[in-house]
């Protein structure tokens, strides 16, 4: 699998992206930058197998690259372009969870996390091997992507370590990242219960136990004033 990405393949992600029903769309590739698969989370407007035809429709008609339907994966999360009165709208800074969606193959695992806040929601994609111990990394990266989205910071939130530990007999997911801002870098921690309905939703939580109402003055946006848990 290539760990880089080049200017075609970014181009054909855009383009499916512009597509309707689609939110984010992520490609990965073999060493010879042949796509390998196609990860699309959108917003449940279309049926899938539909969605699929367009996708194929659009990589050919505009980057004339075939695309067998079988290499492409969609998850939809209905209503994810449309966002819902959250504690968000209410408090600046503060981001909520609309959203996970899962996709395992015999190999490889696919994250989508969908976050709403700031008046916008915003979308991150983390793909990794089909390993249970790789699961947890992946949610957290995918929401830290999210979370750079949104605040227009790509590449900005680094994850450190994410641990699932029990404490006094409560299972809790401990995160820790490192914000990375124009003048600043900041160590974040943070933490949330682990559910056992969705252990996915504890991850999410507790990255946004970390970050909440910490980033603006990093990464200098507004005035909000973040609060350092330790700098490097």
């Amino acid at each position: 699998m290539s760990s880089g990405k080049t200017a075609v393949t970014r181009d054909v992600e855009a383009s499916i992206e512009r597509l309707k029903a689609v939110d984010v769309a992520r490609i990965v590739t073999d060493d010879s930058e042949c796509p390998t698969e196609v990860h699309v989370m959108s917003d449940g407007s279309k049926p899938p197998k539909q969605l699929v035809r367009d996708i194929q429709s659009v990589a050919l008609a505009l980057h004339d690259l075939e695309l067998d339907h079988r290499m492409i994966s969609v998850v939809a999360i209905p209503g994810s372009r449309v966002l819902q009165p959250t504690v968000a709208a209410a408090c600046p800074g503060v981001l909520a969870l609309e959203g996970i969606g899962v996709h395992t193959s015999a190999e490889r695992v696919t994250v989508h996390v969908a976050l709403s806040g700031l008046g916008r929601e915003g979308e991150g994609v983390a793909v990794g091997p089909s390993d249970p111990g790789c699961r947890c990394r992946l949610v957290a990266a995918a929401t830290c992507q999210a979370v750079e989205r949104l605040y227009g910071a790509p590449n900005a939130l680094r994850l450190e370590g994410v641990e699932s530990v029990s404490v006094g007999g409560v299972h809790v997911v401990v995160v820790v990242a490192t914000a990375v801002g124009p003048a600043s870098a900041v160590r974040l921690t943070g933490s949330a219960p682990g559910t056992a309905g969705s252990p996915d939703e504890g991850v999410v939580r507790a990255v946004l136990d970390a970050t909440n109402d910490r980033l603006a003055s990093v990464f200098e946006v507004g005035s909000t004033p973040a609060r350092d848990e330790a700098t490097g």
